[in-house]
């Protein structure tokens, strides 16, 4: 049988009108006399179980009809100048209660909420993000993939590099006489390399010195530094090729002159 709900507290008790219950078949498919059952002050009439609310479906924009001089108005609006318009928007928002500013506030949100540099041609986009500064380029290169795709352009790292002062000191190795081509140059590694060693030099914390014994107490004549390796030379014809991570050597070259 279907339960009726009454609602509570809506009306007094002499006041609600008793609720006809539909006519219903039992299981041994014999209809049953229609029953009239008097309202009470419970919420559900004929059944102690408590039934789920019902779910409210979401709400669509509904258009109502405009008034009649509505268009009159619009025009009136139109042939007003940009700073009247702006008057009349701001008494109007005045006017209106939190409810209808809520309204106005979902409709003129998502015009502000585009993807310019997406709609924007490449070469344009990027015009436009040349003009950030390096650390703002690498958070924005994070908000999508193509946002990503167009921040890591080799040509527009290349900028910011000459923009910054950061040279390539890429040595053209030769090797048997023919020049040993570099790898493609990424101009982002580039910039973050120096700015690391210079962060580092500015910034990093400092470590405890490593001495290098192996000359005595000869003059070292030259020093030249090789990715994990040191080369040294000193006035006892004699050169040696350091570890820079452990300071041991590697090798040693006798009477090298």
């Amino acid at each position: 049988p279907t339960a009726w709900i009454v609602p509570n507290n809506t009306k007094r008790k002499s006041d609600l009108s008793p609720v006809k219950v539909p006519d219903f078949v039992d299981d041994n498919g014999n209809e049953s006399k229609r029953k009239r059952l008097e309202s009470t002050d419970e919420t559900f009439v004929g059944s102690s179980l408590s039934l789920p609310a019902p779910i409210t479906p979401m709400k669509k924009r509904i258009r109502v009809p405009l008034a009649d001089n509505a268009e009159t108005w619009f025009q009136i609006f139109n042939a007003w100048t940009r700073e009247q318009r702006r008057t009349a928007l701001d008494e109007l928002v005045n006017r209106c209660d939190a409810s209808l500013q809520r309204f106005l506030l979902g409709i003129i949100e998502p015009q502000f909420q585009r993807d310019f540099i997406s709609l924007l041609p490449k070469e344009l986009a990027f015009i436009v993000l040349s003009y950030l500064e390096p650390e703002d380029l690498l958070k924005a290169s994070q908000t999508c993939r193509y946002w990503k795709t167009l921040c890591d352009d080799n040509l527009l790292w290349k900028e910011m590099c000459r923009h910054h002062n950061v040279d390539n000191s890429v040595v053209k190795t030769v090797s048997r006489g023919k020049r040993v081509v570099p790898p493609p140059l990424s101009w982002k590694e580039v910039y973050l390399s120096k700015k690391k060693v210079e962060w580092n030099w500015r910034y990093g914390p400092l470590k405890s010195p490593r001495p290098l014994k192996g000359h005595d107490d000869h003059v070292i004549t030259c020093l030249k530094f090789h990715g994990n390796k040191i080369l040294s030379g000193s006035d006892d014809t004699t050169l040696r090729i350091w570890s820079a991570l452990s300071g041991k050597v590697r090798n040693e070259i006798s009477e090298a002159w």
